[in-house]
């Protein structure tokens, strides 16, 4: 079982369609509050984006991926969407969503997100 670390990060994403890495929502906001190498809690204000709703990423033959960037630019990762509850621990309405990293994210990179 991989080590997971409770983080604070802003970042950005977009869903993308695989093989043609078109995206298919624009850029929108949310936090990894969780992380570990092989995937992260994501938390999100709404499940539906520019006409887009999150649900049909969970079809696994329909091939989207989330593109999650980091706030300062400096880390790309690539996701596959595995899992989204409502956060009934936040005081406002949201969601936390289950990526999986389709690589492993590298220690390095770990390594700067949890200190």
């Amino acid at each position: 079982l991989l080590e997971r670390y409770p983080v604070k990060v802003p970042v950005s994403f977009a869903v993308v369609e695989v093989g043609l890495v078109r995206p298919v929502t624009g850029i929108h906001k949310g936090r990894i509050v969780e992380i570990c190498e092989s995937g992260c809690r994501l938390e999100i204000d709404e499940l539906s984006f520019d006409g887009f709703h999150l649900l049909k990423c969970l079809d696994e033959t329909a091939g989207y991926r989330l593109r999650i960037v980091l706030h300062d630019g400096s880390t790309e990762i690539k996701g596959i969407l595995r899992w989204i509850n409502s956060d009934s621990r936040r005081m406002r309405q949201g969601f936390v969503a289950g990526i999986e990293f389709v690589a492993p994210i590298p220690k390095e990179d770990l390594t700067k997100l949890i200190s």
